[in-house]
C-alpha cells in the first residue's frame, strides 16, 4: 500500500510489489503476495498479524538474509535511501546493516553466540560498521561499554567480559538493543523485542527501548502481535494477513475506526479487562501457502464474504481522511465490484 501520511519526505524505506516464495518438497510456498510499505524518517511503524503471516519473512527480505534457496523472490523492490537494496554488493549490504538499519530478534538466546563473549560481539558490530576505517581499539571498546550504559545495565565493563549464558533473559535482550543501537542507524527493527520475557521484564525492556528510539529520533518498525503494544509506541500501523496487507491508518485512526473485517477481529480478541465476557476469536486459521485461497486470502474466514472475494484480489481503497487504506470490496462501490466479478474490470 503506497499510502500517504500527509508528509512531504521522500521515505527512508520503500517496499513495492515484494514476492517472498519458498521452495519445498512438493511444492512452492507462496508467502508473500505483492506487499508495499514505507517508513518515513523518524517515524515509527506498527506491524501486526497472527503468527506465520510473514511478519518476520517481510523484513529478513529488506535486510537480504533469507535464505536463498529455498527462498525465491520473483518481484519486487526494497529501496532504502532511496537506494535498490537487491542491487547492493556484499560490502554496500554489511555497511547498510551497520548504519544504515539495525534488527533486533525476538529470542536474545538465539541472536548471541554462547561461545564469545558479550565485549567480543559487539566490538564485532562495531568495527564492522565502520566500514573498515581505522578506528582504535580505546575507541571501540568505549563505545561498547556506552552502549550497555544506554539500556541501563550496570557495571557493563564486567558484563563485556561474560557470556550470554551468565546474564538473564532480560539482560541479553537489553544486551541486543544496545548491540542494535552501538552503530547509531537511521532505522531501527524490533522483531517482537519482548516475546521471550515474562510481563514484568517485558514491560520494562519496551519502555526502555521506546525511550531509546524517541532520544534519539530513529525510525522504527516494531512487529508484534500484541496490539497493546503497538498503540503506545507507534505513529501508524500496518495490518498483514496471509502475506497481504489488508489495512494501514495512523494508529490512532485504525484503534478508532478499523475498517477490514480481520482488522476488526484482531480487536475484538483483545482481552477486556473491563469484565465485559468472553473475548471474540476468528474462526477457522491462517490458509496453507501451498496452495493459498484464490481472490482475498481471508474469505474463507471473513463474516462477511462476498462472491467477488472468492475471485478477485480486492486493490487498496482510500478511506477518506487521514490516511487510511484497507483491502477489502466492502468499501468499493457496489457497480464496481460487480465489474470486477464479471471481468469488466482488473484489480490493481
Amino acid at each position: 500500500m503506497n499510502e500517504s501520511n500527509g508528509k512531504a519526505k521522500e521515505p527512508l524505506l520503500e517496499i513495492r510489489n515484494l514476492s517472498v516464495n519458498f521452495k519445498v518438497y512438493g511444492g512452492v510456498l507462496r508467502v508473500l503476495d505483492g506487499i508495499n510499505f514505507h517508513v518515513n524518517p523518524g517515524e515509527r511503524v506498527g506491524l501486526v498479524g497472527e503468527t506465520g503471516c510473514g511478519k518476520t519473512t517481510t523484513m529478513k527480505a529488506i535486510l537480504r538474509v533469507l535464505p536463498m534457496p529455498p527462498a525465491q523472490i520473483p518481484n519486487g523492490e526494497v529501496r532504502f535511501r532511496g537506494r535498490d537494496v537487491f542491487s547492493m554488493s556484499q560490502n554496500e549490504l554489511v555497511r547498510m546493516r551497520g548504519q544504515g538499519m539495525s534488527m533486533i530478534f525476538q529470542d536474545p538466546t538465539a541472536a548471541l553466540n554462547p561461545v564469545f563473549t558479550i565485549g567480543e560481539q559487539i566490538r564485532t558490530v562495531i568495527k564492522h560498521a565502520e566500514d573498515n576505517k581505522r578506528i582504535k581499539s580505546e575507541e571501540i571498546q568505549a563505545r561498547a561499554v556506552q552502549s550497555l550504559r544506554e539500556v541501563a545495565l550496570a557495571d557493563p565493563e564486567r558484563l563485556l567480559n561474560s557470556y550470554p549464558i551468565q546474564l538473564s533473559g532480560g539482560m541479553r535482550q537489553r544486551v541486543c538493543i544496545g548491540m542494535a543501537l552501538s552503530t547509531n542507524p537511521e532505522l531501527l527493527i524490533g522483531d517482537e523485542p519482548g516475546t521471550a520475557l515474562d510481563v514484568t521484564i517485558q514491560d520494562q525492556v519496551l519502555r526502555l527501548l521506546q525511550d531509546l528510539v524517541e532520544r534519539k529520533g530513529n525510525s522504527f518498525i516494531l512487529i508484534t502481535h500484541t496490539l497493546g503494544v503497538v498503540r503506545q509506541m507507534t505513529d501508524r500501523v500496518y495490518v498483514m494477513y496471509a502475506g497481504n496487507m489488508v489495512e494501514v491508518a495512523p494508529t490512532r485512526r485504525l484503534f478508532s475506526q478499523p475498517l477490514h473485517p480481520y482488522t476488526q477481529g484482531l480487536m475484538a480478541a483483545v482481552p477486556k479487562l473491563s469484565g465485559g465476557g468472553i473475548t471474540e476469536g476468528i474462526p477457522g486459521r491462517i490458509p496453507e501457502y501451498k496452495e493459498p485461497p484464490t481472490g482475498c486470502r481471508f474469505h474463507p474466514r471473513c463474516p462477511h464474504v462476498m462472491p467477488v472475494c472468492k475471485q478477485v484480489k480486492p486493490p487498496n481503497f482510500n478511506i477518506p481522511g487521514e490516511g487510511q487504506e484497507v483491502a477489502c470490496f466492502l468499501y468499493d462501490e457496489p457497480s464496481k465490484v460487480a465489474a470486477y466479478q464479471a471481468g469488466e474490470v482488473a484489480a490493481s
